[in-house]
């Protein structure tokens, strides 16, 4: 006869064992400023964003450090005095070259060449003035580039840190969303599973009334003209013992369960036809129990009797 299994317990079909259910535990939530990882299932940080402040007066963000430099103040170039002229290589002022009259008394002939000269160095000084205004423009023009060009890399770097701010909550979101529909259904089919075992467990009962209506099977003890029957079981159960001793429990279950249908039934055991009317009894305690009925023992009974771990066994039972 089968029992049923105690609460929170479930009998599998392959063994016929009771086995604990398991019972899947709820996830919990993380905390804030935390998600779970997908693949290892534990909370984690978010990596916070840290929030770029603006640079102060007089400074700009460089693109490539991310830090505040100090904006390049252009000084306004100052005119050189009289007699001095801006070299256009060092930017720096130098004295003009003047004819002395000293060495133009003597040479008459260079009186012409002096108006000549000083007509020529006014020209260079004028020429000079005009490319130092233009290459003061060229730089405050080019300073004035780069600036807007390093404003413009800025509002991107910007744009960029809040586009992937955005992208990050999204993935939270997906996150989270992914994390409630993996609980749901691993409620579902926690559901579903208990559902499949108590079916389970009313087809069991089921079967075995629909055994006992068939075999006409009455809970009553052996009556006493059944010498066979009382033989067989006594002769199973020293095969029980012996095989627990050898760590053979399958075979003792077995043999337990032959033992449980022998006593249910109400007719005497003599031939083979009477073993087949007899439910729970495989082919091989079939043969077992046909060679008690046919030379009256068994031998892996009289094996057993002559075995000192038997004898030991019983002894100590007693």
């Amino acid at each position: 006869m089968i029992k049923d299994c105690k609460e929170g317990k479930i009998r599998n079909p392959l063994t016929g064992r009771c086995i604990n259910i398991k019972i899947i535990k709820p996830v919990k939530d993380c905390g804030e400023g935390k998600i779970r990882n997908s693949l290892t299932g534990r909370c984690v940080n978010i990596k916070k964003i840290k929030q770029i402040k603006d640079c102060n007066e007089g400074k700009i963000r460089n693109p490539l450090t991310g830090r505040c430099v100090n904006i390049k103040i252009i000084k306004p170039v100052k005119d050189c005095g009289e007699g001095k002229i801006r070299n256009s290589l060092t930017g720096r002022c130098v004295n003009m070259k003047k004819v002395t009259n000293k060495d133009n008394v003597n040479n008459p002939m260079l009186k012409h060449s002096v108006n000549k000269n000083f007509v020529n160095n006014t020209f260079i000084m004028k020429s000079i003035y005009d490319n130092n205004n233009k290459y003061n423009n060229k730089y405050v023009q080019k300073n004035n580039i780069e600036q807007e060009l390093a404003k413009i890399n800025f509002e991107r770097k910007l744009a960029k840190i809040n586009i992937e701010r955005v992208l990050a909550e999204i993935n939270i979101e997906r996150e989270l969303a992914k994390n409630n529909i993996e609980r749901e259904l691993a409620k579902i089919i926690f559901e579903r599973e208990l559902a499949k075992n108590n079916i389970e467990r009313e087809l069991s009962k089921i079967n075995i009334e629909r055994k006992r209506s068939k075999n006409s099977i009455k809970p009553e003890p052996a009556k006493s003209s059944y010498k066979n029957n009382k033989n067989i079981i006594k002769n199973l159960k020293i095969l029980v013992d012996y095989e627990h001793i050898n760590n053979n429990y399958f075979k003792a279950r077995a043999y337990t369960n032959a033992i449980n249908s022998i006593e249910l039934i109400n007719f005497s055991i003599n031939d083979i036809e009477d073993l087949k009317k007899i439910d729970d009894i495989g082919i091989k305690i079939r043969n077992v129990i046909l060679e008690l009925l046919n030379t009256g023992k068994i031998l892996r009974v009289e094996i057993a009797l002559k075995d000192n771990r038997y004898i030991f066994y019983k002894s100590f039972i007693k």
